[in-house]
């Protein structure tokens, strides 16, 4: 594969649904925690470079981290993390050459894919380089590779405005068509955790 690919990993919310369970990044997941899990697979993409945004209860999934800061990862301490979705994932892409394209991942979907990461790389370059959506069924999941005439739109965004006000506006997308739901599933709620790890334990 002849393109270059970068990953911005957002883990930089306050995991407010999980209730006293706290910080759903660092909940267990196959011998290690959910983010770091989650890390692991991005690395294994070769997408370089890595940059994760951490925000709330930072320190502590700093600590967790261990080896893998030593394999490239940029991390990012975004202490204005509470102005939403937009301010987060400007953080990330600022780390991020603007001639690259890039993944945008979310750090508690634990059952994401090398296959599926590499399959989207390769419908970018087989469509001249535009941005590939997940779609499981007519509903957009991430991640999200982005192409990098992306970026000045999402310069502009604010609040808690993520990329779906972009899709909602016509932002030109080719979708990949995901097989199996959970492939794409977040972590939101503790059920949402519970139903992941029965399905991962098949």
């Amino acid at each position: 594969m002849s393109t270059c690919f970068a990953s911005v990993v957002l883990a930089a919310g306050k995991s407010s649904r999980m209730g006293m369970i706290g910080s759903k990044m660092l909940l267990p997941w196959s011998n290690n925690t959910l983010l770091n899990h989650v890390i692991g697979t991005v690395c294994k993409s070769s997408c370089d470079p890595i940059s994760l945004v951490l925000g709330h209860e930072a320190q502590r999934i700093w600590q967790s981290l261990s080896g893998l800061l030593k394999s490239g990862l940029v991390v990012t301490i975004h202490d204005r993390y509470a102005e939403g979705m937009a301010s987060s994932l400007q953080a990330g892409l600022r780390m991020i050459p603007r001639h690259l394209p890039c993944f945008l991942v979310l750090g508690d979907q634990p059952l994401l894919s090398l296959d599926m990461m590499r399959e989207m790389m390769a419908m970018y370059e087989s469509t001249g380089g535009k941005t590939i959506r997940p779609m499981y069924q007519g509903r957009p999941a991430h991640p999200v590779l982005l192409s990098p005439g992306v970026r000045p739109l999402i310069d502009r965004l604010s609040g808690d405005e993520g990329l779906k006000s972009l899709f909602a506006a016509g932002l030109e997308v080719v979708a990949y068509e995901v097989a199996q739901q959970e492939m794409i599933l977040d972590v939101d709620t503790p059920l949402d955790y519970y139903k992941l790890l029965q399905f991962n334990r098949r």
